[in-house]
């Protein structure tokens, strides 16, 4: 089994093969022939597109020199915001994203941000009766995970983004007047009329029972490079498609060079 990216090349270094391949690449080096493109011609191969897994092209990046290896330390976290007004279904859409890229492999972080003073330590716990008696920050901890909780005021989203060292890519819920590429959910009942700049927009997600079409969606919808796609929350495979795109592309340095 081998993968074919997006650009329709194989990648032979990363794949699967059966021990009976053996014989067919002895035979290609003792012909002389040392591409694996040749081997591959005396194989059955079983050919998977990264499209159809949802999975980045940025995996299979080429590196055979210093200066390569090198621009991997340069990658930055892709980032990007599910925005629309209140009560649209952008958590709903949140949920799916991260499951479906769980799925694969690929690590999700969430940060959200609340209008409200919320309660981060819960009244009768002993973190609280701690914060209570002045300490200024707490942390509460187990041999799998950990809580923190600070007093700081003006915080912003990407302040969090080094917390998550280990993530694939960062989603921020809400942040609908933001710079962050963002996918904006709209909903019948809520709200038809989008909110976010359209220049920011990856894409317009129909929450309700019935969408718009390709040809007839919310006003403002053109983007920078073309037409902004307006789907159903139920077309998951392409909105995933849009979300590892854009990794890819922000991994390559392409979407913040837009922005």
């Amino acid at each position: 089994m081998l993968w074919r990216t997006r650009d329709g090349r194989i990648q032979p270094m990363c794949g699967f093969y059966a021990a009976t391949c053996m014989e067919a690449l002895g035979d290609t080096i003792r012909g002389g022939n040392y591409r694996l493109m040749k081997f591959l011609d005396a194989v059955r191969c079983i050919v998977v597109d990264t499209s159809e897994a949802h999975i980045p092209d940025i995996w299979f990046a080429n590196v055979n020199s210093p200066s390569a290896y090198r621009s991997l330390g340069e990658l930055r976290t892709p980032v990007m915001a599910v925005s629309g007004r209140k009560d649209t279904g952008k958590t709903a859409l949140l949920e799916m994203l991260v499951r479906e890229l769980a799925r694969v492999g690929i690590r999700s972080a969430v940060i959200k941000h609340d209008g409200h003073e919320f309660e981060a330590d819960v009244p009768g716990t002993d973190s609280r009766r701690i914060k209570d008696a002045g300490a200024y920050g707490t942390v509460v901890y187990s041999g799998t995970k950990f809580s923190m909780t600070k007093e700081q005021p003006s915080m912003e989203a990407e302040d969090f983004f080094g917390f998550f060292p280990e993530a694939d890519i960062i989603f921020l819920e809400g942040q609908k007047y933001s710079d962050v590429p963002k996918l904006e959910v709209l909903r019948k009942e809520v709200s038809n009329v989008p909110v976010c700049r359209p220049e920011t927009v990856l894409a317009y997600i129909w929450s309700g029972e019935n969408g718009w079409s390709e040809n007839a969606g919310p006003a403002g919808e053109s983007r920078r490079n073309g037409k902004c796609p307006v789907l159903t929350a139920d077309q998951k495979d392409r909105i995933l498609e849009i979300v590892i795109e854009h990794m890819d592309r922000y991994s390559r340095g392409d979407e913040r060079d837009e922005l």
